[in-house]
């Protein structure tokens, strides 16, 4: 792995994890007051839905750089994952687990070589 990549990717997971769990408590708060939501609120909770997976997105797709793949090679596979993560909200959550473990890393295929 390419340590920049893999440091960025890392903190942009950790990132995309302390928004997660943000929105979940604030959904959890706001159930309580069913009966008055403000615009607000829900307003603050869609930026932190489309945030929170944007950040997984782009955590998981810089741990792919990281691993030596090109951009090219992800792309199609950040894509249709950014595309099914609005279908099945949970993909975005599968794809750092499918870079990490599914995903060969490619960068000691390169140093062997040197």
């Amino acid at each position: 792995m390419i340590p920049k990549l893999r440091n960025r990717g890392i903190l942009q997971l950790i990132c995309g994890l302390a928004m997660t769990v943000a929105l979940i408590a604030l959904a959890l708060s706001s159930r309580r007051q069913v009966h008055r939501m403000s615009d607000e609120r829900i307003l603050v909770l869609i930026f932190l839905y489309f945030g929170s997976v944007t950040m997984w997105m782009v955590g998981s797709f810089t741990l792919a750089r990281a691993k030596g793949h090109g951009r090219d090679t992800i792309g199609g596979i950040f894509l249709f994952l950014l595309l099914l993560g609005f279908c099945l909200p949970i993909a975005p959550f599968v794809f750092p687990g499918l870079v990490i473990f599914g995903l060969k890393d490619r960068t000691r295929e390169r140093s062997r070589w040197h």
